[in-house]
């Protein structure tokens, strides 16, 4: 494990401010049971929604194996740092 430098308690203190948020809202709109049940379904919706989306059309970045991924970096970085030498070498020398 690594220390985080406090970064979880940054997080938790967001939570509770945003609990209080909807706490303080809650106390002072006081939702009706329909307005509840409301809020629950349109969370259900925009939740399976966004799921479907996913499903539907997968994000191809997310699935591509990562040691493709650094082998096609390594290859880039490997090819502009031989385009650099190759120039480098091919300059003439300032006097």
């Amino acid at each position: 494990m690594t220390d985080d430098n406090d970064w979880i308690r940054t997080l938790l203190d967001e939570a509770e401010n945003e609990r209080m948020h909807l706490m303080t809202f809650v106390h002072i709109a006081k939702p009706s049971s329909l307005e509840r049940a409301l809020i629950l379904f349109a969370q259900g919706a925009f939740f399976n929604g966004f799921v479907a989306v996913y499903l539907i059309l997968p994000l191809n970045y997310l699935e591509k194996p990562e040691p493709e991924k650094f082998k096609a970096l390594a290859d880039d970085l490997s090819k502009l740092t031989d385009d650099v030498i190759a120039r480098v070498e091919s300059s003439p020398a300032r006097s």
